[in-house]
Formats: C-alpha cells, sequence, structure tokens
C-alpha cells in the first residue's frame, strides 16, 4: 500500500470546542496580564512611599509633599510619574 491513499485523520476547521477553549485562554491570560500589571502598581507605590517616609518634613516640602500625602494618598501619583520616566 502507498502513502496516497492515506487519509488525513485531524479537521481542516476547528471544532466550536476548540475556539471556545481559545477564547477562555485569551480572557484567562488578560486578566493575568491585568492582575500582574496591578500588583506592580501597588509594589511600586510601596517602594516610594516607603523611601518617602524616610525623609524629613523639610525635604518632603520641598518636593511639595507633607506626610499626609505619603502616608494617605498622593504618592501613588508620583509612583506613577516616577515609573513612566524609567
Amino acid at each position: 500500500m502507498t502513502g496516497a491513499h492515506l487519509v488525513p485523520v485531524g479537521r481542516a476547521v476547528p471544532s466550536r470546542r476548540t475556539a471556545f477553549g481559545g477564547a477562555v485562554l485569551f480572557v484567562a491570560l488578560s486578566v493575568a496580564a491585568v492582575l500582574l500589571r496591578r500588583w506592580q502598581r501597588r509594589n511600586e507605590e510601596h517602594r516610594v512611599r516607603a523611601r518617602l517616609s524616610e525623609l524629613g518634613n523639610h525635604l518632603l516640602k520641598d518636593i511639595g509633599l507633607t506626610r499626609v500625602d505619603v502616608i494617605f494618598g498622593k504618592v501613588a501619583t508620583l509612583a506613577r510619574r516616577h515609573q513612566s520616566h524609567r
């Protein structure tokens, strides 16, 4: 018997199950990417807040911050600015 008479076993068009599985995988990877970016942003904010908390009040005032800004939140904006300048 020669190889010319063999018929391929696989399907030429993917099944609905395969297409659905691909869509689920895409959504799962997208969610994972969003969560990773969120974690990286929070990690960077934490590092910036920790570094700024080491500074004295007079140095914070020089860069336009107060101790309250460092503790409660204006730091997130600084962290994003810092990350975009890398």
